[in-house]
């Protein structure tokens, strides 16, 4: 053993020489990454020295031999990190609870629940209780719901906020109390026995039953409250006190407009398309969205570089030769425009547009509806209107869905704004029904010698029974998606020739970005119109010619010989081959 142990520690130096000479892995990996991109900008002036290629390959192999070990270390490091604080990081991943005592799948991470024993026993559960979750579930509950959606609750609140901080207003306040599943399932009188079972005193029971039983505060409904009762509140429930805005299910809870100076931060700091589909962004949060996408897209990491393609341009479909980035602003108003459609369609599923009908329309509709009352986003979104009515379809039947004054139903024409003396002509109230003028299946028009009537005759549709029905006529299933009502307020391009070569599922996402550019003439060359660059030779070639898209693609000696390489003579200039590509 003595001797063993002697040999090892003669190996120590043997090892920290060679520690210090190649043990430093990553002064090895900077020192080789510096050495090749030198060697490779000295190439780019001369491709022909052989010199210089003999090193580039050299330095090349330094470098791929300098990472291998460099991963090789690491992976030790981690085995023996796993050796000695246990194998945690697995693929299997044990149940992790969130409580000492746990007997019920509650008790436990949901994140620690996903295998799947356990998704197979949750699909089987919520198939088995499909048919029944409309009874268990309130309708005030969106989120997780099928059919329903968490945005309306969040439109819903924007309503009865509205002008709530106004000062002309009666001093209040607002509650936004995050309360136990469990606590609404709780029996008060079995509260109340499981109290007494426990011996606790009479008054303090009588204070538990008073508190869970009645909205009561203070003693009373009604009364005044001192500054510390207030306190007393906080500092036993922990609540937190504060103006408006707050957040509520994730979004600012707004009582008046939306500014691009207010809540900027806490927009920018979530999901984009989450809140775009509760509010109509300003224009500069859009802007701002759009100035990061279109840094990420063509400057580099330092900040330094210039758009090569106009935004426009990048968001149209490949078809237009585009990119088929979606624009900030378009899909923001595509999926407002959707809940103007669960508006116009009636969707009874939606909490809030049964309040909007109630409160806000009042025996109208969505198209006859006043724009100076209602909250600012109720306000914006009336604004989308004008342009839903040209693309919707009426299909009329002899069910009471269609309003006869006040929808669009004939020839996409509101009948109240093009006859306002129709309804005391022809004695139909203003919130009258397609219905009341349809029997048996056919039409049946009061006081047919009137001059309205009888031009409404001449246009009338004819009737397609059962039932009426609303449709989006360019979508598939009749309903308005957010890629039809982005297709809407999306600009439109004329499709271009050369489309076919970005359409093909064979193709290469960078050399389709650079084909792209090339075809637009974006790159930073002398026949560039939009960059002022002085006259710059072409690098490749020894001829003094300017460097043009034409030039460097087609008509370059040093391209030319790479095409002859990869047996691809070409003799076209660049404009033959654009037109060619048709």
């Amino acid at each position: 053993m003595f001797s063993f142990t002697r040999k090892l520690k003669l190996l120590k130096p043997v090892f920290r020489k060679l520690k210090k000479a190649k043990g430093d892995l990553g002064s090895n990996i900077e020192q080789a990454t510096t050495f090749l991109a030198k060697i490779q900008q000295l190439l780019m002036g001369n491709r022909n020295c052989t010199l210089l290629l003999e090193l580039e390959k050299y330095c090349r192999l330094v470098y791929s031999k300098a990472m291998a070990q460099e991963q090789l270390l690491l992976k030790q490091r981690v085995k023996l990190k796993w050796l000695k604080e246990g194998d945690v990081n697995a693929t299997v991943l044990a149940l992790i609870p969130k409580v000492q005592l746990h007997r019920e799948v509650a008790d436990y991470r949901p994140i620690a629940c996903c295998n799947v024993i356990y998704k197979v026993i949750t699909k089987i559960m919520v198939t088995r209780m499909k048919g029944v979750l409309h009874k268990l579930i309130d309708p005030s509950q969106n989120a997780f719901v099928p059919g329903q959606n968490i945005s309306d609750n969040i439109l819903l609140v924007q309503e009865l906020f509205l002008e709530y901080n106004q000062k002309r207003l009666p001093p209040r306040c607002a509650l936004k109390v995050d309360l136990r599943k469990a606590y609404d399932t709780v029996e008060w009188d079995l509260l109340t026995a499981t109290l007494k079972l426990f011996k606790f005193p009479v008054v303090f029971i009588h204070w538990v039953t008073e508190c869970v039983s009645t909205i009561s505060l203070n003693g009373s409904i009604h009364g005044y409250f001192h500054v510390s009762v207030q306190q007393q509140i906080e500092q036993l429930l922990g609540f937190a006190t504060g103006p408006l805005p707050i957040k509520y299910l994730g979004l600012p809870l707004i009582s008046s407009r939306l500014t691009s100076g207010a809540n900027y931060e806490i927009l920018l700091g979530t999901l984009h398309n989450y809140w775009s589909s509760s509010f109509i962004l300003p224009k500069g949060i859009t802007m701002c969205i759009e100035r990061k996408l279109r840094s990420f897209i063509w400057k580099e990491c330092d900040g330094q570089g210039y758009a090569k393609v106009h935004w426009e341009q990048v968001c149209l479909p490949k078809e237009s030769g585009g990119l088929d980035i979606k624009s900030v602003s378009t899909t923001n108003t595509g999926l407002m425009s959707k809940h103007l459609w669960a508006i116009i369609t009636n969707n009874q599923h939606s909490l809030w547009v049964r309040w909007i009908q109630i409160h806000r329309l009042k025996n109208k509709t969505v198209w006859t509806a006043s724009p100076s009352v209602g909250s600012w986003g109720w306000k914006k979104l009336l604004k989308l209107r004008t342009k839903l009515m040209q693309h919707i379809n009426y299909s009329v039947g002899d069910e009471a869905g269609i309003w006869l004054w006040q929808d669009p139903w004939l020839k996409g024409e509101i009948l109240i704004q093009k006859y306002p003396r129709g309804p005391m002509v022809t004695g139909l109230s203003c919130d009258a029904k397609l219905q009341d003028v349809i029997l048996d299946g056919e039409w049946n028009w009061p006081d047919l010698r009137s001059i309205i009537v009888a031009r409404i005759l001449e246009e009338l549709p004819v009737l397609q029974p059962p039932k009426d029905r609303i449709t989006w006529p360019t979508s598939p299933s009749g309903k308005l998606t957010l890629s039809a009502a982005y297709s809407l307020f999306s600009p439109d391009g004329d499709k271009v020739v050369w489309a076919c070569l970005f359409l093909s599922p064979f193709k290469i996402a960078q050399m389709h970005f650079i084909l792209c550019l090339a075809i637009l003439g974006s790159f930073s060359t002398t026949d560039n119109p939009w960059l002022h660059i002085p006259k710059v030779t072409c690098c490749l070639c020894d001829d003094e010619v300017l460097e043009t898209h034409d030039h460097i693609f087609c008509q370059c000696p040093f391209i030319s010989q790479c095409l002859r390489i990869l047996k691809r003579d070409i003799r076209l200039t660049w404009l033959d081959l654009l037109g060619n590509i048709g």
